[in-house]
Parts: C-alpha cells; structure tokens; sequence
C-alpha cells in the first residue's frame, strides 16, 4: 500500500481515538461544574475563575480539532478518489472499498464531528454558567452592587497599583444613620427599601472609575483610584449633601434619611488595612459629631469636612515646601473651575 496513504489513514485514526478522549473531558468537566456549583462559596473565586479559562481553552481546542477531523477526513477522501496512474493506489483504493473501512473511516469521521460539535455546546453553556456563578457570587442581591468580596478584588489590586506607581489612592466609607431605628420602627422590609434606595443614589453621584460597593450591613464603601484626599472628602462630602436633599417614601412613610462618610488617602508606608482604619476612624468622627456629615482622615487626625479644604497633614505631602501648599491649592481649585462644565 501507498506509504502516503498509510500516514493518512493512522492520522486519522489517531486522531478519532484523541478526539473521543476530547470529548470526555469536556463531558467529566461539565459533571464536575454541575455538581459544584451550588456549593456554598468560601475562598473558590480564584479556582472558578481559572477553571472558567480551562473550560475556554478546551472549548477553544475542541472546535479547532474539530475543523482538523474535517480536514484528513476531506485530505483522506482526496486522496482516494483522486486519479492516479500508479496500481498500487488503485489497488489500496479498491481493498478498502471492499472490505468497507473507507465507508467505516468516513463514517467514524463524521459521528465524531457531531460529538464534538454537542461537546463544544455543553463546554459553552458550562462556561456561562460557571461566568454567572462567578457574577453572582461578587454581587450583594439586595442593592445589586458589588458585595465585600468584589471590594477586597478591586481594592487590593487598586493598592498595588498605587505601591508600584504612586498613582493616588482614597477610600471613603459610608453609613446610613441611625438605621436601626428604622429597622425597629417601620420594619426591616422598609430598611431594605432604604437601602436599595441609597444604593440608586449613591451610584448617580460617584464617578464611572470609582467602584461603590455595599460593604456590609448599612455601610457602603467608594474605592477611589487616582484620588487624593481632597477629592475624596469634598466627593464624601457632596455624598452626604446628596442623601439629605430628599426623603425617601417606604410603607407610606415618609423618611428622613442621612448618610455619615469618612474618606482617607494611602500614603507612604501604609498598608491596606491602616488605609481602612483611618477611614473609619473618620466614620466615626463624623459620628460622634452628630452624624449627617463628612470627615476625612489627613494622616495624624480626622478633622470635619467643610470648615477647610481636606489636606493631608503637613509632614504627609511629599516635601513641599509650606509656601507652595496655597499655590498648588489656588491652582487645583481654578483648574476645577474651568473643567466644569
């Protein structure tokens, strides 16, 4: 027999037997996402995620080994249709016809391109579902904004960013006042109300790069990248401003509702969780000043948004010399000026 044919046919034998091993790891894949996925979430964000990019890239390799099946098959065909002058060909040509083993070939080479195609369907909705499950599992259900641990993502990788590039960072953490009182008084229907509504309100006066995330319980949380202290106690600020300006209706109530926000600035040395701290050491200024307002933290104390433009304590501010701070104020706040609109 032809040496070219033989090649041929033990690729495409070969490639039959791989093609079914295919085909069931991507069947014991699907078992394995079906049967996990509804198991009560703990620290699997990072495998379901790698586990999403293997369903991907099998799905990926399945339909290319599927056109690759389809390519012998037609190569093969070719081969053994085309004219040719030599009688050994026809001779090979005509015993596999005989004995049947082209049609079995041609025939075990289509119903393995069908199950390749179902395999590349089931490996898609898989990877949908394992997409969705990932979704969910970073999203709070009552506000539908991202939940602490979408925060912990965006917040470490925003600090990282900061560590290496010096890009500013600032956090600002918000609490619904006096919520328990709403809880007792209208019922904890009327408190989801609350803050589904806060979470719309918020989500219109933050900016698109900045992240709003429901912290936990009745506090949220703004990650602020490219942030200084000054934007974000004035941005804490216009939050609070915001909340006041109107009542919210629940259960035929009427509700006078206010948000305390505490904003803070990484600096030199910090860590994410003394980033944290100082933002809630702000919280709870504003707090215990009466709540309905905005303190920020410039690295040595919490002082009140509003009686002075937020800064960072002198010895944070990288050097600059005292008679600079006002010229470097007077121009950010002109440049403000011309950038609105």
């Amino acid at each position: 027999m032809n040496p070219e044919l033989n090649q041929q046919l033990a690729i495409f034998v070969a490639l039959i037997v791989f093609g079914a091993v295919l085909v069931s790891g991507g069947i014991i894949v699907g078992m394995f996402v079906a049967r996990n996925r509804h198991k009560t979430l703990h620290a699997e964000e990072v495998r379901y995620q790698r586990l999403l990019e293997m369903v991907g890239g099998l799905s990926d390799w399945t339909q290319g080994f599927a056109g690759d099946v389809h390519q012998y098959g037609s190569r093969l065909k070719h081969l053994l249709n085309q004219v040719d002058n030599s009688e050994e060909v026809r001779q090979a040509s005509s015993e596999l016809n005989d004995q049947g083993i082209l049609g079995e070939l041609l025939q075990a080479n289509e119903l393995l391109r069908e199950r390749l195609h179902t395999a590349e369907e089931s490996l898609a909705e898989k990877a949908q579902e394992v997409q969705d499950y990932l979704s969910q599992a970073l999203t709070d259900p009552l506000t539908q904004l991202p939940n602490r641990r979408a925060f912990e993502d965006e917040f470490a990788r925003r600090f990282a960013q900061w560590q290496r590039y010096s890009t500013p960072l600032s956090l600002v953490i918000i609490d619904v006042d006096h919520f328990k009182k709403i809880n007792d008084q209208h019922g904890h229907l009327a408190g989801d109300q609350i803050l589904k509504a806060m979470a719309r309100r918020l989500k219109k006066v933050v900016r698109e790069s900045d992240m709003l995330v429901r912290y936990g319980g009745e506090e949220f949380a703004v990650v602020m990248p490219c942030s200084n202290v000054t934007d974000a106690g004035l941005a804490a600020l216009r939050l609070c401003q915001t909340i006041a300006q109107q009542k919210e209706d629940s259960a035929g109530h009427s509700l006078e509702v206010t948000i305390s926000c505490g904003a803070a600035q990484a600096v030199g040395g910090d860590t994410m969780i003394a980033l944290i701290q100082r933002a809630d050491q702000a919280l709870y200024a504003a707090k215990s000043y009466g709540r309905n307002c905005a303190f920020y933290h410039d690295g040595v104390q919490a002082k009140h948004v509003g009686s002075a433009e937020p800064v960072l304590a002198e010895e944070l501010r990288g050097g600059i010399p005292t008679r600079f701070n006002q010229v470097c104020d007077n121009l950010r706040n002109r440049l403000i000026e011309v950038t609105e609109p």
